[in-house]
Protein backbone atom coordinates (compact mmCIF):
# COMPACT_ATOMS: atom_id res chain seq x y z
CA UNK A 1 0.00 0.00 0.00
CA UNK A 2 0.94 3.72 0.16
CA UNK A 3 3.40 4.62 2.60
CA UNK A 4 3.59 8.01 4.14
CA UNK A 5 6.02 10.28 3.87
CA UNK A 6 9.34 9.28 6.08
CA UNK A 7 12.68 7.28 6.20
CA UNK A 8 12.33 4.03 6.18
CA UNK A 9 14.99 0.41 6.27
CA UNK A 10 14.47 -2.20 3.84
CA UNK A 11 15.89 -5.72 3.97
CA UNK A 12 15.19 -9.00 2.33
CA UNK A 13 15.36 -12.43 2.90
CA UNK A 14 15.64 -15.87 0.79
CA UNK A 15 13.07 -18.70 1.21
CA UNK A 16 13.47 -22.20 -0.03
CA UNK A 17 10.99 -24.69 -1.40
CA UNK A 18 10.69 -26.10 1.86
CA UNK A 19 9.97 -22.61 3.29
CA UNK A 20 13.65 -22.20 4.76
CA UNK A 21 14.49 -18.22 5.66
CA UNK A 22 17.73 -17.07 5.25
CA UNK A 23 18.77 -14.27 7.66
CA UNK A 24 17.87 -10.79 6.31
CA UNK A 25 19.88 -8.65 3.62
CA UNK A 26 21.62 -5.15 4.89
CA UNK A 27 18.99 -2.65 5.14
CA UNK A 28 18.58 0.17 2.52
CA UNK A 29 17.46 3.42 3.46
CA UNK A 30 14.74 4.61 1.26
CA UNK A 31 13.44 8.33 1.95
CA UNK A 32 9.93 9.06 0.78
CA UNK A 33 8.90 12.89 0.11
CA UNK A 34 5.80 13.39 -1.85
CA UNK A 35 6.08 17.35 -0.33
CA UNK A 36 7.15 19.80 -3.07
CA UNK A 37 9.55 23.04 -1.60
CA UNK A 38 7.04 25.15 0.09
CA UNK A 39 8.63 28.66 -1.90
CA UNK A 40 8.69 29.23 -5.53
CA UNK A 41 11.83 30.88 -6.53
CA UNK A 42 12.01 34.61 -7.93
CA UNK A 43 11.55 35.26 -11.77
CA UNK A 44 14.72 34.37 -13.53
CA UNK A 45 17.03 37.51 -14.83
CA UNK A 46 17.68 38.25 -18.16
CA UNK A 47 21.64 38.74 -17.92
CA UNK A 48 22.62 42.30 -19.20
CA UNK A 49 25.10 40.83 -21.12
CA UNK A 50 22.65 38.82 -23.28
CA UNK A 51 20.30 42.04 -22.99
CA UNK A 52 21.50 42.96 -26.64
CA UNK A 53 20.56 46.23 -28.32
CA UNK A 54 20.28 49.84 -26.46
CA UNK A 55 19.20 49.17 -23.31
CA UNK A 56 20.57 46.24 -21.19
CA UNK A 57 17.57 46.01 -19.24
CA UNK A 58 14.78 46.19 -21.97
CA UNK A 59 14.59 42.21 -22.38
CA UNK A 60 14.73 42.34 -25.83
CA UNK A 61 17.47 41.05 -27.21
CA UNK A 62 18.54 39.18 -30.47
CA UNK A 63 20.54 36.57 -28.47
CA UNK A 64 18.87 33.18 -29.21
CA UNK A 65 21.19 31.26 -26.51
CA UNK A 66 20.64 34.11 -23.81
CA UNK A 67 21.50 33.30 -19.93
CA UNK A 68 19.27 33.55 -17.58
CA UNK A 69 20.37 34.47 -13.33
CA UNK A 70 18.89 32.47 -11.01
CA UNK A 71 18.40 32.56 -8.03
CA UNK A 72 16.09 30.43 -5.20
CA UNK A 73 16.16 27.43 -7.07
CA UNK A 74 17.91 25.14 -4.50
CA UNK A 75 18.87 22.31 -4.76
CA UNK A 76 17.53 21.81 -8.29
CA UNK A 77 15.45 23.90 -10.45
CA UNK A 78 13.79 23.92 -13.52
CA UNK A 79 13.03 26.64 -16.84
CA UNK A 80 9.87 27.04 -18.62
CA UNK A 81 9.34 29.10 -21.70
CA UNK A 82 5.75 29.37 -22.16
CA UNK A 83 4.59 26.76 -20.18
CA UNK A 84 7.31 24.43 -21.43
CA UNK A 85 10.14 22.86 -19.66
CA UNK A 86 13.25 23.89 -21.94
CA UNK A 87 15.55 22.79 -19.03
CA UNK A 88 16.57 19.26 -17.52
CA UNK A 89 14.69 17.98 -14.54
CA UNK A 90 17.32 18.84 -12.07
CA UNK A 91 19.48 22.24 -13.19
CA UNK A 92 21.94 23.14 -10.35
CA UNK A 93 23.92 26.73 -10.23
CA UNK A 94 22.98 30.30 -10.34
CA UNK A 95 22.49 30.65 -14.00
CA UNK A 96 20.85 28.87 -16.98
CA UNK A 97 21.46 28.89 -20.62
CA UNK A 98 19.31 27.34 -22.96
CA UNK A 99 19.89 25.51 -26.36
CA UNK A 100 18.88 27.64 -29.23
CA UNK A 101 15.25 29.01 -29.19
CA UNK A 102 13.22 30.59 -31.57
CA UNK A 103 11.83 34.04 -32.12
CA UNK A 104 9.15 35.36 -30.49
CA UNK A 105 8.11 37.01 -27.14
CA UNK A 106 7.41 34.36 -24.34
CA UNK A 107 7.27 33.75 -20.29
CA UNK A 108 9.86 32.18 -18.69
CA UNK A 109 9.63 30.82 -15.63
CA UNK A 110 11.33 28.84 -12.86
CA UNK A 111 10.24 26.00 -10.37
CA UNK A 112 12.79 24.56 -7.32
CA UNK A 113 13.07 21.29 -7.30
CA UNK A 114 14.10 18.91 -4.34
CA UNK A 115 16.09 15.68 -4.57
CA UNK A 116 13.06 13.62 -4.79
CA UNK A 117 11.66 15.54 -7.65
CA UNK A 118 8.95 17.46 -6.14
CA UNK A 119 8.36 20.70 -7.86
CA UNK A 120 7.41 24.17 -6.24
CA UNK A 121 4.73 26.67 -7.97
CA UNK A 122 6.41 28.34 -10.61
CA UNK A 123 7.93 31.38 -10.35
CA UNK A 124 6.36 34.67 -11.61
CA UNK A 125 7.23 35.27 -15.33
CA UNK A 126 9.88 37.42 -16.96
CA UNK A 127 8.92 38.31 -20.34
CA UNK A 128 11.41 37.90 -23.14
CA UNK A 129 11.22 38.96 -26.81
CA UNK A 130 13.67 37.47 -29.00
CA UNK A 131 14.03 39.14 -32.33
CA UNK A 132 16.64 37.83 -34.64
CA UNK A 133 15.54 40.23 -37.94
CA UNK A 134 17.11 43.29 -38.86
CA UNK A 135 15.16 46.54 -39.06
CA UNK A 136 15.69 47.06 -43.17
CA UNK A 137 17.18 50.02 -44.80
CA UNK A 138 17.73 53.33 -42.98
CA UNK A 139 16.09 56.39 -43.97
CA UNK A 140 18.03 59.80 -45.76
CA UNK A 141 18.74 62.32 -43.41
CA UNK A 142 17.64 65.71 -43.86
CA UNK A 143 19.82 68.72 -42.31
CA UNK A 144 17.93 70.79 -39.99
CA UNK A 145 17.30 74.49 -41.35
CA UNK A 146 18.76 75.34 -38.15
CA UNK A 147 21.59 73.58 -39.20
CA UNK A 148 21.91 74.80 -42.60
CA UNK A 149 23.81 77.85 -41.57
CA UNK A 150 24.36 81.03 -44.31
CA UNK A 151 22.32 82.69 -46.89
CA UNK A 152 19.76 79.66 -47.53
CA UNK A 153 18.92 77.43 -44.83
CA UNK A 154 18.07 74.83 -47.66
CA UNK A 155 21.16 74.51 -49.87
CA UNK A 156 23.09 71.90 -47.22
CA UNK A 157 25.52 74.43 -47.58
CA UNK A 158 26.85 74.66 -43.90
CA UNK A 159 29.55 76.89 -41.64
CA UNK A 160 28.70 74.04 -38.84
CA UNK A 161 30.99 71.48 -37.71
CA UNK A 162 28.25 69.63 -35.81
CA UNK A 163 25.19 69.49 -37.73
CA UNK A 164 22.05 67.80 -36.67
CA UNK A 165 20.00 65.92 -38.99
CA UNK A 166 16.03 64.83 -38.94
CA UNK A 167 16.00 61.17 -39.59
CA UNK A 168 12.55 59.15 -40.22
CA UNK A 169 12.57 55.75 -37.72
CA UNK A 170 9.78 52.88 -38.32
CA UNK A 171 10.66 51.88 -34.22
CA UNK A 172 12.60 52.14 -31.50
CA UNK A 173 16.67 51.42 -31.54
CA UNK A 174 19.52 53.09 -32.68
CA UNK A 175 19.97 55.37 -35.15
CA UNK A 176 23.76 55.51 -36.37
CA UNK A 177 24.66 58.72 -38.31
CA UNK A 178 28.04 58.67 -41.02
CA UNK A 179 29.75 60.75 -42.82
CA UNK A 180 30.92 58.33 -45.84
CA UNK A 181 32.00 55.16 -44.24
CA UNK A 182 32.91 56.74 -40.34
CA UNK A 183 30.02 57.39 -37.42
CA UNK A 184 30.01 60.28 -36.26
CA UNK A 185 26.93 60.42 -34.36
CA UNK A 186 23.89 58.20 -33.10
CA UNK A 187 20.42 58.71 -31.34
CA UNK A 188 19.19 56.52 -29.15
CA UNK A 189 15.28 56.48 -29.40
CA UNK A 190 11.97 54.46 -27.96
CA UNK A 191 9.52 54.22 -30.58
CA UNK A 192 8.63 55.55 -34.62
CA UNK A 193 9.08 58.87 -35.36
CA UNK A 194 10.98 61.54 -36.69
CA UNK A 195 14.15 62.49 -34.51
CA UNK A 196 17.22 64.69 -34.57
CA UNK A 197 20.53 62.96 -35.09
CA UNK A 198 23.77 64.95 -34.23
CA UNK A 199 27.11 65.44 -35.78
CA UNK A 200 28.76 64.41 -32.00
CA UNK A 201 32.55 65.98 -32.36
CA UNK A 202 33.33 68.83 -34.62
CA UNK A 203 34.25 67.33 -38.55
CA UNK A 204 36.36 69.08 -40.81
CA UNK A 205 35.86 71.38 -43.50
CA UNK A 206 34.65 69.04 -46.57
CA UNK A 207 31.55 67.67 -48.63
CA UNK A 208 30.41 64.59 -46.86
CA UNK A 209 27.73 61.89 -48.43
CA UNK A 210 25.75 61.86 -44.86
CA UNK A 211 23.30 58.44 -44.64
CA UNK A 212 21.88 56.79 -41.71
CA UNK A 213 22.12 52.38 -40.34
CA UNK A 214 19.24 51.21 -38.06
CA UNK A 215 19.78 49.20 -35.22
CA UNK A 216 16.64 47.97 -33.74
CA UNK A 217 15.84 47.52 -29.96
CA UNK A 218 17.09 43.93 -29.80
CA UNK A 219 20.74 45.32 -31.54
CA UNK A 220 19.52 44.14 -35.19
CA UNK A 221 21.37 46.50 -37.79
CA UNK A 222 19.74 46.92 -41.19
CA UNK A 223 21.04 49.04 -43.96
CA UNK A 224 22.25 51.86 -44.76
CA UNK A 225 19.99 54.20 -47.09
CA UNK A 226 20.64 56.91 -49.37
CA UNK A 227 23.04 59.19 -48.62
CA UNK A 228 22.70 63.34 -48.56
CA UNK A 229 25.38 65.73 -49.57
CA UNK A 230 25.82 68.43 -47.27
CA UNK A 231 29.28 70.85 -47.81
CA UNK A 232 30.38 72.06 -44.40
CA UNK A 233 32.68 75.40 -44.64
CA UNK A 234 34.52 76.58 -42.24
CA UNK A 235 36.53 79.41 -44.31
CA UNK A 236 35.73 82.92 -44.58
CA UNK A 237 36.07 84.75 -47.68
CA UNK A 238 39.58 86.85 -48.15
CA UNK A 239 39.71 90.12 -49.34
CA UNK A 240 41.96 91.89 -51.10
CA UNK A 241 42.25 95.49 -52.03
CA UNK A 242 42.93 97.51 -55.10
CA UNK A 243 44.06 100.97 -54.10
CA UNK A 244 45.70 103.47 -56.19
CA UNK A 245 47.87 106.34 -54.84
CA UNK A 246 46.46 109.75 -54.65
CA UNK A 247 48.80 112.09 -56.01
CA UNK A 248 47.14 115.05 -56.58
CA UNK A 249 44.87 117.65 -54.81
CA UNK A 250 42.02 119.21 -55.57
CA UNK A 251 39.47 115.57 -55.77
CA UNK A 252 36.88 115.60 -53.32
CA UNK A 253 35.82 111.49 -53.25
CA UNK A 254 38.44 108.92 -53.65
CA UNK A 255 37.80 105.37 -55.13
CA UNK A 256 39.23 101.63 -54.57
CA UNK A 257 37.94 98.09 -55.18
CA UNK A 258 37.61 95.11 -53.22
CA UNK A 259 38.12 91.60 -54.49
CA UNK A 260 36.29 89.08 -52.99
CA UNK A 261 36.74 85.17 -53.55
CA UNK A 262 35.62 82.21 -51.65
CA UNK A 263 35.34 78.14 -52.45
CA UNK A 264 31.96 78.26 -52.34
CA UNK A 265 30.72 81.69 -53.33
CA UNK A 266 30.75 85.12 -51.67
CA UNK A 267 27.61 86.31 -50.18
CA UNK A 268 27.78 89.44 -52.26
CA UNK A 269 23.72 90.06 -52.69
CA UNK A 270 23.34 89.70 -49.33
CA UNK A 271 26.08 90.94 -47.02
CA UNK A 272 27.90 93.64 -49.60
CA UNK A 273 26.95 97.55 -47.97
CA UNK A 274 28.27 100.67 -46.55
CA UNK A 275 28.90 99.38 -43.66
CA UNK A 276 31.83 97.04 -45.33
CA UNK A 277 35.16 99.05 -45.01
CA UNK A 278 36.65 101.75 -42.77
CA UNK A 279 39.45 103.81 -43.77
CA UNK A 280 41.33 105.47 -41.20
CA UNK A 281 45.02 107.61 -41.87
CA UNK A 282 46.63 110.69 -40.69
CA UNK A 283 45.16 113.05 -38.72
CA UNK A 284 42.57 111.25 -36.92
CA UNK A 285 41.26 110.31 -40.17
CA UNK A 286 38.42 107.46 -39.65
CA UNK A 287 35.22 107.15 -42.03
CA UNK A 288 33.34 104.19 -43.24
CA UNK A 289 33.27 103.96 -46.90
CA UNK A 290 30.26 104.24 -49.26
CA UNK A 291 28.97 101.50 -51.79
CA UNK A 292 29.82 103.36 -55.64
CA UNK A 293 26.19 103.39 -56.69
CA UNK A 294 24.86 100.82 -59.57
CA UNK A 295 26.21 98.16 -59.03
CA UNK A 296 24.23 95.43 -59.15
CA UNK A 297 25.62 91.99 -57.23
CA UNK A 298 24.81 88.22 -57.69
CA UNK A 299 26.16 85.73 -55.09
CA UNK A 300 29.44 83.49 -56.42
CA UNK A 301 32.97 84.20 -56.61
CA UNK A 302 35.05 86.23 -57.21
CA UNK A 303 33.15 89.18 -56.44
CA UNK A 304 34.63 92.89 -56.76
CA UNK A 305 33.00 95.93 -54.51
CA UNK A 306 33.84 99.13 -55.57
CA UNK A 307 33.90 102.05 -52.60
CA UNK A 308 33.78 105.79 -51.96
CA UNK A 309 35.28 107.88 -49.41
CA UNK A 310 35.46 112.12 -48.89
CA UNK A 311 38.45 113.69 -49.12
CA UNK A 312 39.89 114.76 -46.03
CA UNK A 313 38.29 118.34 -45.36
CA UNK A 314 36.57 118.06 -48.36
CA UNK A 315 39.13 118.07 -51.16
CA UNK A 316 42.96 116.25 -50.78
CA UNK A 317 45.56 118.55 -50.20
CA UNK A 318 49.32 118.43 -48.51
CA UNK A 319 47.64 118.43 -45.52
CA UNK A 320 46.39 115.08 -45.76
CA UNK A 321 49.41 113.24 -47.23
CA UNK A 322 50.12 109.78 -45.28
CA UNK A 323 49.32 106.43 -45.52
CA UNK A 324 45.50 105.45 -44.97
CA UNK A 325 44.83 101.68 -44.67
CA UNK A 326 41.87 99.87 -45.82
CA UNK A 327 39.95 97.70 -42.63
CA UNK A 328 37.14 95.21 -43.19
CA UNK A 329 34.33 95.62 -40.13
CA UNK A 330 33.29 92.65 -38.05
CA UNK A 331 30.19 90.77 -39.06
CA UNK A 332 29.65 92.16 -42.44
CA UNK A 333 31.02 90.22 -45.69
CA UNK A 334 29.89 86.66 -45.35
CA UNK A 335 30.28 83.90 -47.80
CA UNK A 336 27.30 82.01 -48.31
CA UNK A 337 28.24 79.40 -46.06
CA UNK A 338 27.78 82.14 -43.17
CA UNK A 339 31.56 82.39 -42.66
CA UNK A 340 32.07 86.47 -41.98
CA UNK A 341 35.68 88.00 -42.72
CA UNK A 342 37.46 88.73 -39.25
CA UNK A 343 37.59 92.60 -38.86
CA UNK A 344 41.23 93.77 -39.45
CA UNK A 345 43.22 95.76 -42.03
CA UNK A 346 43.62 94.16 -45.51
CA UNK A 347 45.44 96.65 -47.25
CA UNK A 348 47.01 100.62 -47.68
CA UNK A 349 47.16 103.03 -50.02
CA UNK A 350 49.22 106.81 -49.58
CA UNK A 351 48.22 110.08 -50.26
CA UNK A 352 51.25 111.75 -51.44
CA UNK A 353 51.22 115.10 -52.97
CA UNK A 354 53.60 116.88 -53.80
CA UNK A 355 53.55 120.58 -53.54
CA UNK A 356 52.93 122.61 -56.95
CA UNK A 357 55.31 125.92 -57.40
CA UNK A 358 54.13 129.67 -57.55
CA UNK A 359 55.13 131.43 -60.48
Amino acid sequence: GTQADNTYNYSATAVDLAGNESSPSNNLSVTIDTVAPANAPGAPNLQDASDTGAFNNDDITKDNTPTFDITGGTPYFRVYRGGVQISADFETGSTFTPTALSDGIFSYTVAAVDAAGNASTKSTGLSVWIDSIPPGVGATPDLQAASDKGVSNSDNLTNLATPTFDVAALEGGVLHLYAGSTEVGSATILTNGTFGVSVASAIAENSYAFKVVPEDLAGNLGSPGNTLSVTIDLTAPSATPVATNVTSSGATTYQFDVNYADLNGVAALETFSGNDVRVTGPNGFDQLATLVPGQVFTDGTPRTAKYQITAPGGSWNLGDNGTYSIKIEASQVSDVAGNNIAAGTIGTFDAAIEAVGIA
